[in-house]
């Protein structure tokens, strides 16, 4: 049973991932990110070995791209002030 749920944690924390890469609003895009990430951690956490393990691979894959788009976001930030 804790692996489906940790299963179907991930996939939630995947999808509110993907969404937030596709609204346009930034506001709305940050709390999905965050809302995803927080699922993902949460799930990660009581998750099993082998469900973390496979969890750890698309972040890895994901890395360059979650690094340039906070790099761009601090970027604007500084350029605002």
């Amino acid at each position: 049973m804790i692996v489906i749920l940790s299963c179907v944690g991930f996939l939630t924390a995947s999808l509110f991932i993907y969404v937030s890469f596709r609204v346009e609003d930034e506001v709305e895009s940050e709390v999905a990110w965050m809302l995803g990430a927080s699922i993902f951690l949460l799930s990660f956490v009581f998750g099993p070995l082998l469900i973390k393990l496979v969890m750890v691979i698309p972040v890895f894959m994901a890395w360059p791209y979650i690094v340039a788009r906070l790099s761009l976001s601090f970027y604007r930030q500084l350029k605002k002030r």
